[in-house]
């Protein structure tokens, strides 16, 4: 017998011990024998017949329940599962060069939608000695963000794009380091617009999920 089933059984011989009145239970348990005043259990009584015996006895028993999972009423903690984050694509070095629709094929893990409308964003007619401009796609969300880098002739800028409503379109474009209200206005997450943005007083910290 288990320690939980000799103090069970214990805590039942004492209770029907001090109960005269309490009548034999033996065609409940098939365990309990009555000879004079003293009432014995059979050492084979189970612990479940005896904790039903002791709540018919008024007795309420504390009992730590098996390990190896949840039994009878025990409460199961479910935790919500968390849906996963946006997907986010970062290329090395200066980002994928994408100079037309074949290029822009090269843009992996991005969504065909963006790769269309990065080679339709390609500047057309410039200065530039290898006759055309090219664009340069950084990091790419699948929240509808985006960054990278114009290259035009004479110069180029940095770009922010995003889908504000539904559609891909340039949000930002600067020479600088985005400003801090421009990107806030957006709602561009740091994972894409970077750690830093231009404020009243200077550089600060930029953080937006």
């Amino acid at each position: 017998m288990s320690q939980q089933e000799d103090v069970l059984e214990r805590l039942l011989r004492d209770s029907l011990e001090e109960n005269a009145a309490f009548a034999p239970v033996a065609d409940l348990t098939g365990a309990v024998v009555r000879r004079g005043r003293r009432i014995r259990t059979r050492r084979r009584v189970g612990a479940t017949i005896l904790a039903a015996a002791a709540v018919a006895t008024g007795i309420v028993l504390g009992v730590t329940l098996p390990s190896g999972g949840p039994q009878g009423n025990d409460r199961i903690a479910i935790q919500p599962t968390t849906p996963p984050g946006p997907r986010l694509v970062h290329y090395p070095g200066d980002g994928v060069t994408v100079t037309g629709p074949a290029d822009a094929d090269q843009l992996h893990g991005t969504s065909q939608v963006f790769r269309a409308f990065v080679a339709g964003q390609v500047p057309k007619g410039t200065s530039c000695s290898s006759g055309g401009g090219s664009i340069s796609v950084q990091a790419w969300s699948s929240a509808g963000f985006a960054k990278g880098a114009v290259n035009d002739c004479p110069g180029g800028y940095v770009a922010i794009w995003g889908t504000p409503h539904g559609t891909w379109r340039q949000l930002i474009g600067s020479q600088a380091v985005p400003t801090c209200k421009a990107l806030n206005q957006w709602s561009v997450p740091s994972s894409i617009a970077g750690g830093t943005c231009e404020g009243p007083a200077g550089p600060q910290v930029y953080h937006q999920q």
